[in-house]
């Protein structure tokens, strides 16, 4: 097969993965040795003809298109963060709720990656920590009761 076909059908089956909105193949198709790394675990040698470099100009658009069903899987699984398309492909992170948030870094949707603010990070570190100090003194300083001062009747 010559090096015209090959690229036509990469090409193909990557319109074809959007078309049907297969994300998991779109991602192999872009970064294939990546992929085989990190979800086949293979290492696998890159292909020689370099496929990937023919979207490289389009990874706004790609990363836009992928963006959809990462985002709605991140806000499950991370509520606590908010996700502003800033130019298309690229995503500001914010912590916190709608009214009251700050600025927490970037998403990085072709890599799958969060880039936090190093600053940021590490207040929200240590709001963590303070938390779980504060309940965990809670805790110990709640009096003890005898059971039958509840009214506990078992």
């Amino acid at each position: 097969m010559g090096q015209l076909q090959k690229k036509i059908d990469y090409l193909t089956s990557l319109q074809k993965a959007i078309q049907e909105k297969h994300d998991l193949k779109v991602y192999e198709l872009i970064d294939a040795p990546r992929f085989n790394k990190l979800i086949k675990k293979t290492n696998l040698k890159p292909n020689a003809t370099a496929l990937e470099t023919l979207v490289d100009d389009l990874h706004a658009q790609i990363s836009h298109y992928l963006s959809h069903h990462l985002i709605d899987y991140l806000g499950k699984t991370y509520p606590f963060f908010y996700y502003d398309e800033v130019s298309l492909g690229q995503f500001k992170i914010y912590f916190g709720n709608w009214w009251d948030r700050r600025q927490f870094g970037s998403l990085d949707v072709i890599n799958i990656a969060f880039n936090f603010n190093e600053d940021e990070f590490a207040k929200l570190r240590t709001g963590f920590e303070l938390e779980a100090e504060a309940n965990v003194t809670t805790v110990i300083r709640l009096p003890k009761f005898p059971a039958s001062q509840l009214n506990y009747k078992s």
